[in-house]
């Protein structure tokens, strides 16, 4: 805990800003810690210790390390990371605290509200654990509402995801509001023109960005690929992401190698800048079970590149069907197939316009300064 610096004696209001990986918080939250530290505020990352750590410290922010695995289940493993996250808000003793994943939600929750710390959490991305029935999807949602019961206020990320915290009383209406994910930097990620008139000259580059687990749609993505390229030779596939440890649903390495074998299929690993990824594509899919309001959809459009997703919750509110993308059926590779072909087969030039209407989409809708102004309402409303 040594990068972390406890503050002196009437400086600016402390605010804890807790996720399951420093890295999330590097990608994804800089513009809210820049906005906190002009409004006043000193934030800190409450994160496990990752590669992103230094990106943070060269940003001026302050770190403190966190013992929390997001796919654990083991008891020990809980019951430490929950201790560890008591401690380090005993010790930062924050004004406020800002959560996001629903397993942070939780522990963040249940800490802060015993040591009555006011706090805002997200809840993105319901996964199954949540909205599914049985015994663990009754003890996560009771955990859920014991945990965001005294919460300031509630952000969730699409509509289906509120209607789910309302139905089960996990939160009040007057302290729940709909963001657009963590909305798109615009200028970090630039629109680049598609060829509109003249015939490509390489085959179509579809692209798959996720972590390799099978609730993305990976499984789903490599079938329909293959199909899609029996069908034309005008096609070329890239899967980048990784294989995460200690996740139950997990894509084996052997299945990936065996599909990358064909010379128009790449797995490419992590990539940690998409941006010359997406640059290069023609299209982005992402066949998801579900999600909040997935980032690398926002990227891929602010960039100007056409999107097909799964109609699933929280895949099919960044794009317009027909318009700036394609929904596809979930868990469906014939299907998905088909709506690559469809895609292929509309040509560049309606492929670009596809591009250029999504990109305004994003600067209409999915404006980070749009989430971050919010944010900063309620941290005002908050601690005045």
């Amino acid at each position: 805990m040594a990068d972390y610096v406890a503050p002196e004696p009437g400086l600016c209001p402390r605010v804890a800003i807790t996720n399951s990986t420093t890295e999330y918080v590097v990608r994804f939250r800089l513009p809210l810690l820049n906005a906190l530290r002009e409004g006043g505020y000193d934030p800190v990352a409450v994160a496990p210790s990752d590669a992103y750590v230094g990106d943070l410290h060269s940003a001026g922010f302050s770190h403190f390390p966190l013992r929390l695995q997001g796919a654990s289940t083991g008891l020990v493993t809980e019951l430490t990371a929950l201790r560890d996250l008591y401690h380090a808000y005993r010790q930062i003793n924050p004004a406020l605290a800002l959560h996001f994943t629903p397993k942070v939600d939780i522990y963040g929750g249940l800490v802060a509200r015993r040591l009555r710390i006011p706090f805002i959490n997200n809840l993105s991305g319901m996964g199954t654990a949540i909205t599914r029935g049985g015994w663990l999807g009754a003890l996560v949602n009771g955990l859920l509402r014991s945990s965001q019961g005294r919460a300031a206020h509630v952000f969730v990320q699409n509509k289906d995801d509120r209607d789910h915290v309302l139905d089960r009383n996990i939160a009040q209406s007057h302290r729940l509001s709909v963001l657009p994910g963590s909305g798109i930097d615009l200028n970090a990620f630039p629109f680049t023109p598609l060829a509109s008139t003249a015939p490509p000259a390489r085959p179509v580059h579809f692209v798959m960005i996720a972590r390799l687990v099978a609730e993305k749609g990976v499984n789903e993505f490599m079938e329909a690929a293959k199909a899609a390229h029996a069908q034309s030779s005008d096609i070329v596939f890239s899967i980048a992401g990784d294989v995460p440890s200690g996740h139950s649903g997990t894509v084996s390495e052997s299945a990936l190698q065996a599909w990358s074998a064909s010379p128009v299929m790449s797995w490419l690993g992590k990539v940690d800048d998409v941006r010359p990824l997406i640059s290069d594509a023609d299209c982005v899919v992402l066949p998801s079970y579900r999600e909040g309001t997935p980032h690398v959809l926002l990227e891929a459009a602010a960039m100007g590149r056409p999107i097909i997703a799964a109609d699933s919750v929280g895949t099919r509110e960044p794009l317009i069907d027909g318009q700036t993308g394609l929904l596809c059926e979930p868990r469906d590779s014939d299907d998905l197939a088909d709506k690559m072909l469809e895609m292929l087969h509309l040509g560049p030039a309606r492929r670009a316009e596809m591009g250029q209407a999504g990109r305004r989409l994003m600067e209409q809708y999915y404006d980070v300064r749009l989430v971050v102004d919010a944010y900063m309402d309620k941290i005002r409303q908050i601690l005045g």
